[in-house]
């Protein structure tokens, strides 16, 4: 309770917030008082009009019985009168403005109570976005299911317009048997004895914008639905294999369009290239482990990189054509999912007979694995090598 009270914004307004209340409550009972004299004043003053009246009327009597009421200029108010009129005018002027400060008063603690609420939602709702994220990297860490076998999205009708649902079979039991040990993707690496071996991701690393975003935001179903995928896939409703499948299968255009779309509009990390460039000199294998798809992401890095980005090893998911049709028609290609993870392409299980090789072999010299990237599937890949590095900030 003593940490929460002194991180909390609400506590820190307590003592603010009470020295408010004791003013007002001084103000109040100032105000009260005031009230009172002017109260006393009022009936003094009327005491004394009453008894001037009366003397007027006594010393003009014969004169109002004989004629009536005649006009008649009152005389001056004495000194004592003058004084309790000239008291009362300032006690009114007093109270008048006692009364605007108490209102500007209450409406500066108003306004002040307000933004403080505003900021302390706003706080609020950056915890629970990050208390969220947390959780789903916990429970995809945690799960006993993540190198099974998961069902996928069922394909869409050729033709249909509309976002697919996923449609689940309940009759189907996850893949129960021991995942199929993967081969090394690349063993020609390990020929020249390297000191690293550096593995990275794609989308968001090597580029600063997700490919897979721009595909679906400008050729398929758009921002609003992709992000409903994304959320849905924070909050386990859907696996990333059947989010990503569903939010391909919403772009009609042909896939070579697609690329030339990309290349035109995807940017790439101003200290990618100076890195290639070093990697390149010092002999540290550079290999893209993605969730992405290599056609497009070897068309991307030889676009934005030059030539020499075909040296670059990629391990990712492919494309290949639906029947009937070819990748250059319309709605002629899909997702060819490099295995069964509920990713589509378990990162981890590319590290990993690396990682064993050298396990294997303690007495051969033995590089230093590092990985970059910063997201959910990125997790299981990193615990893989020696060292993670991700973009600051993300």
């Amino acid at each position: 309770m003593d940490h929460h009270s002194k991180i909390c914004p609400l506590a820190k307004l307590v003592p603010f917030l009470k020295a408010q209340n004791d003013r007002l409550e001084a103000q109040e009972t100032a105000l009260d008082l005031l009230k009172a004299k002017h109260y006393s004043l009022e009936a003094a003053l009327s005491s004394i009009t009453e008894s001037l009246e009366t003397y007027d009327v006594r010393q003009h009597g014969t004169e109002v019985e004989a004629f009536g009421p005649v006009a008649h200029t009152p005389e001056p108010y004495d000194a004592t009168t003058h004084h309790l009129l000239c008291g009362h005018e300032s006690l009114r002027r007093d109270v008048e403005q006692m009364s605007t400060e108490i209102s500007n008063l209450d409406a500066e603690t108003r306004m002040m109570v307000l933004n403080e609420s505003l900021h302390t939602k706003d706080e609020l709702t950056r915890a629970n976005a990050a208390i969220s994220s947390i959780r789903m990297q916990l429970n995809w860490l945690t799960s006993a299911d993540h190198q099974r076998g998961f069902p996928t999205r069922s394909h869409r009708p050729a033709g249909s317009t509309e976002a697919s649902v996923a449609v689940i079979d309940p009759h189907r039991r996850p893949n129960t048997e021991r995942p199929h040990k993967p081969d090394m993707p690349y063993p020609q690496t390990l020929e020249e004895d390297p000191k690293i071996i550096f593995f990275t991701d794609f989308d968001g690393t090597i580029t600063l914008n997700d490919s897979r975003a721009a595909m679906t935001d400008n050729l398929g179903f758009g921002e609003k639905l992709r992000k409903q995928c994304n959320v849905d896939t924070l909050n386990d409703k859907v696996t990333f294999r059947e989010s990503f499948w569903e939010m391909m299968e919403s772009v009609k255009t042909p896939f070579p369009d697609c690329i030339r779309l990309l290349c035109e509009n995807i940017k790439l990390d101003p200290y990618f290239n100076d890195f290639y460039q070093w990697s390149r000199a010092n002999k540290v294998p550079v290999i893209v482990v993605s969730s992405g798809m290599t056609p497009i992401i070897r068309s991307l890095l030889v676009h934005l990189v030059g030539p020499e980005a075909n040296d670059i090893e990629i391990v990712s998911n492919e494309v290949e054509d639906k029947p009937g049709k070819t990748k250059d028609q319309e709605d002629g290609w899909q997702l060819k999912y490099h295995d069964d993870s509920e990713f589509g392409h378990d990162k981890s299980l590319t590290i990993r007979p690396y990682a064993e090789h050298f396990a294997a072999r303690p007495n051969e010299p033995r590089p230093t694995m590092l990985y970059a990237g910063d997201g959910v599937s990125d997790l299981s890949a990193a615990r893989e090598t020696d060292l993670l590095f991700a973009k600051k900030g993300h």
